[in-house]
């Protein structure tokens, strides 16, 4: 069924941006692309990056304690925008932008006015006359800056890791032994995508560059609205958080703010899993 689907009109609107990745494609090509990614997202494969959350979530922690011991409402959705959005680089690309550190990051400013672009234009009274409101609205000609921008970027990235891996086929090193500031260098997205074989043959880098755009603009903004809307949640039930705070304790001891998070670690939070999926 998934192959005669066809997508909603409103996928239009970051088709220029996106191309056609697995969110924007149909029928056998998007069948096709299915197969290639479903299996990068095995759970082997995400445990690997449990070091780079941890990092991430730091951060995280770090810019929240602020508000912490004050009666200031602000707006969760900033902050882990940011958290989501550099983790999902790391994981995504390999790539360390730093958002939480720098949200001035060129990178990181382009998606945001990106996405904020595209909900302008589902909205706009012109919106059902692409033609008409690409090439007079102010806001058509932004966008079109910020997509040569995002596809820049994302072009060096996928041309130097194309580089690094054939330097380093050439000289029989392991991939394993590259290293970062986490540890080893982990298998990211898009080293799958640069070694998966179709029919014998790699994928072009415009099919690289639209899986990858993809994943960074789907992933952060899902991610970044199931943890903003759970801590939201958890703000107005105290007595879940109590007792999600004592789950914690119980787990990790009187230090488990300074006990790193480990996938083995995660298994031993049932009600942490409820609520997460309670929440979602």
């Amino acid at each position: 069924m998934a192959k005669k689907t066809d997508k909603s009109s409103v996928y239009e609107f970051i088709e220029l941006w996106l191309g056609q990745g697995l969110l924007i494609s149909k029928g056998e090509k998007w069948f096709r692309r299915w197969k290639i990614i479903t299996p990068t997202f095995h759970f082997k494969i995400l445990e690997s990056f449990v070091t780079v959350f941890n990092h991430e979530t730091e951060i995280l922690i770090e810019k929240l304690e602020q508000y912490a011991d004050t009666d200031r409402e602000f707006d969760i959705y900033e902050p882990i925008s940011l958290y989501a959005l550099g983790s999902i680089c790391t994981t995504s690309m390999g790539v360390e932008i730093n958002a939480q550190r720098h949200p001035e990051n060129q990178y990181v400013q382009d998606v945001k006015r990106m996405s904020e672009l595209i909900l302008l234009r589902i909205f706009h009274v012109l919106s059902s006359f692409p033609r008409t409101y690409w090439y007079t609205m102010p806001n058509a000609w932004e966008q079109r800056k910020l997509i040569r921008r995002l596809h820049a970027f994302t072009d060096s990235v996928i041309h130097k890791r194309r580089q690094q891996l054939l330097e380093i086929e050439n000289s029989d090193s392991k991939y394993t032994e590259e290293e970062n500031i986490y540890s080893k260098r982990k298998e990211t997205f898009l080293d799958l995508l640069l070694n998966v074989r179709v029919d014998g043959n790699s994928l072009n880098d415009l099919d690289i560059r639209e899986e990858v755009d993809t994943f960074m603009f789907e992933g952060h903004d899902t991610t970044t609205s199931g943890i903003a809307f759970t801590f939201y949640q958890l703000a107005k039930n105290p007595q879940i958080q109590e007792k999600l705070y004592q789950e914690i304790q119980d787990v990790l001891g009187d230090d488990y703010r300074h006990v790193p998070l480990t996938y083995n670690t995660l298994q031993n939070f049932p009600y942490l899993d409820m609520v997460v999926k309670e929440s979602l």
